[in-house]
């Protein structure tokens, strides 16, 4: 799909979403403004609430907390058929378009919006925000070299959506540009994020061009 048309059914998304986000932003190819797009990429970071009339204590706090955009997603979608028949959500994993329930407590969702385009959408909290922004924006080499970077060149690594230390700790990531910060890279525009070419230190790549079938190696 053109670039024109999936930002308008991304941007459609967004729209819908927004309200039960506390902050959301389209990734992915479009994200970086290429000009064919496969599927839309969509980051989020849910709001949370109570369920009215339920889990209730002796002062009348509610103590159980839902997920307002999976409740969204599974109650009002349920509850207004162009709005199920538009997005229907599929299982993860696969190529086949199978119905399947996104989790509450799920990282990646996964639909089919208007039967002609995927949607990947990552869920985020306030603290990793800047970690899958950054990996889910890309490009898939750009990305994978940002981590191969961490991994072997600094004391952090990703794991668990999160930047962590050697001893596990998570660094905190609100922003995207934490995460460069953190590693001592260059900040890079996304519509330059073409390759692991541009991860670079001090205007110096960090990966020299793919050769063969070697994946990875430091310039």
């Amino acid at each position: 799909m053109n670039i024109r048309e999936a930002k308008a059914i991304a941007d459609d998304l967004v729209s819908m979403m927004s309200p039960h986000c506390h902050r959301i932003e389209i990734a992915g190819s479009i994200r970086r403004a290429r000009q064919d797009v496969k599927d839309i990429e969509i980051c989020a970071i849910p709001k949370w609430g109570a369920r009215p009339g339920s889990g209730l204590t002796l002062f009348g706090e509610a103590t159980e907390r839902v997920n307002l955009l999976h409740e969204w997603a599974t109650t009002e979608a349920d509850e207004s058929g162009a709005l199920r028949d538009y997005i229907r959500w599929i299982k993860p994993g696969t190529q086949h378009v199978l119905p399947w329930p996104p989790k509450p407590e799920g990282k990646y969702w996964r639909a089919l919006v208007g039967g002609r385009i995927k949607l990947d959408l990552f869920l985020a909290t306030r603290d990793n925000w800047g970690v899958i922004l950054a990996i889910r924006t890309g490009s898939a080499e750009f990305s994978q070299a940002l981590m191969t970077y961490a991994k072997h060149k600094t004391c952090y690594h990703v794991e668990g959506g999160h930047l962590r230390d050697r001893q596990g700790t998570a660094l905190e990531t609100p922003e995207e540009r934490d995460v460069f910060d953190a590693l001592g890279l260059d900040w890079v525009e996304p519509h330059e994020r073409s390759g692991r070419h541009m991860v670079t230190k001090g205007g110096r790549p960090q990966f020299k061009p793919a050769q063969q079938e070697q994946e990875y190696f430091y310039a």
